[in-house]
């Protein structure tokens, strides 16, 4: 009795302190029990029973059923929650209000992790030191998940702060590894257009054969674009950009080409592809991924050459696919000789750019080779100098109307003449080689 009298006495003091949160809490009470019997955030979420799987195509269920789902996982269950945290979640449950207001079936859960290195460590001391190999097989899994994504989603103190060997040299990395970065394998399959509804079909290696096919006896074409076409026997390597995104198009049911997005949307209109103005892309790939590929170049004196890389090559030029003929081009000549200096870094094989560069067209200055002379004499030493495009300008203003062939069926001609000629011999072999096969 004793001490029921103490507490009443201690309590009596305190008891109109709390009158502001009494009120509250009893306001909060109310309202969850006016939201729990007039279900305001219950959503009546269609399910399998009402609309069969297949039964309806994923974007037309989308159009019929739009839909929301926002969440926000509780911060870290080996943590403490402070204010902020109720600042991000009331951003969430203010999109998912409007949602709401929108008529679409809104889902907010509220999920729960406590993921990163403290639950490494967690995982390291539950590997047993017997013989249970299930178990070690399951830690040893745990373990190497968390470490491959690198990533914790648990703070650290703020006073504490990384520590960093200052002995130990640090580098960033240079442009050729910054250009490819890895993915895993359900971003390639959006990002070539496969809905992420039907990804985890492909769990079956079956549906990756019904939905890719074998290709086998399909042409690959690199399409080039040119203004030169009085030039192209002397091909010498086909340039591309390492750090550009081409598309893989279909042009009939046996043939694709590789071509930038806008060079492809151009050339809709052009009667290459199946259909008039309608491109249908495959596939992406990076630049840098074809490098080194042999293609064979058509009326070229050499029948097989490679594609190398150009960092001066623009996506939004041409087809964003380069003929080089080093022997008439200075960016062309250019770029070879820096390859060859710099096979390592670029990365290839010095062979592939050491190659003989083969005379075409002859002019009273500067002989069968053009493209050396005003590189050398302007001491040019690198495809981005800026006293290219004057070499190059050098070099075309010789003489359109000047310049002799000295190489391929209309050797001896004018280029002026040979220009058209040469343009329609390779429409032709196109062609003749598209009925072949």
């Amino acid at each position: 009795m004793a001490v029921e009298g103490a507490n009443a006495t201690l309590s009596a003091p305190y008891a109109n302190k709390t009158e502001k949160r009494d009120t509250l809490v009893a306001t909060e009470k109310i309202y969850q029990r006016a939201w729990a019997e007039a279900h305001l955030f219950e959503s009546d979420a269609r399910i399998t029973a009402d609309i069969p799987f297949g039964s309806i195509a994923p974007a037309s269920l989308r159009k019929q059923e739009p839909k929301f789902m926002g969440t926000m996982a509780y911060p870290y269950m080996n943590g403490v929650l402070h204010a902020e945290h109720s600042f991000t979640l009331s951003k969430v449950e203010f999109a998912t209000g409007y949602a709401r207001m929108q008529s679409r079936q809104a889902l907010f859960p509220m999920g729960f992790h406590c993921t990163g290195m403290a639950i490494k460590a967690c995982a390291d001391k539950r590997v047993p030191t017997g013989s249970c190999a299930r178990s070690k097989c399951l830690a040893r899994t745990l373990r190497d998940t968390i470490t491959r994504r690198k990533r914790t989603t648990c703070q650290r103190p703020h006073n504490q702060t990384p520590k960093i060997d200052v002995t130990r040299f640090r580098s960033k990395k240079g442009k050729m590894a910054r250009l490819v970065k890895a993915k895993y394998q359900s971003q390639i399959m959006l990002s070539i257009g496969i809905p992420t509804d039907q990804i985890h079909l492909f769990a079956d290696p079956y549906h990756w054969v019904r939905t890719f096919p074998a290709l086998d006896g399909s042409k690959v074409y690199f399409m080039a674009a040119t203004l030169r076409p009085k030039t192209i026997y002397g091909q010498t390597f086909c340039f591309i950009g390492p750090g550009i995104v081409y598309r893989i198009f279909q042009l009939s049911d046996s043939e694709y080409g590789l071509i930038t997005e806008q060079g492809a949307r151009n050339m809709a209109f052009q009667g290459i592809f199946a259909e008039w103005g309608v491109v249908e892309k495959n596939a992406d790939i990076l630049g840098a991924d074809v490098v080194g590929t042999v293609v064979n170049a058509p009326l070229s004196v050499h029948e097989r050459i490679r594609i190398l890389p150009m960092e001066t090559v623009e996506a939004s030029n041409g087809t964003g696919v380069v003929t080089s003929v080093p022997s008439d081009s200075p960016d062309d000549y250019a770029t070879v000789v820096d390859l060859a200096k710099k096979a390592d870094y670029y990365p290839i094989k010095k062979e592939w750019a050491a190659r003989d560069i083969i005379p075409i067209i002859k002019t009273p200055r500067y002989g069968s080779l053009i493209a050396p002379s005003p590189v050398q004499s302007m001491k040019i030493n690198s495809p981005k100098d800026t006293k290219l495009p004057e070499a190059k300008e050098e070099a075309y203003k010789e003489g359109f109307y000047h310049r002799t062939m000295v190489y391929g069926e209309f050797k001896g001609r004018l280029v002026s003449e040979a220009k058209e000629l040469v343009k329609q011999g390779l429409i032709t072999s196109i062609t003749l080689n598209q009925r072949a096969s």
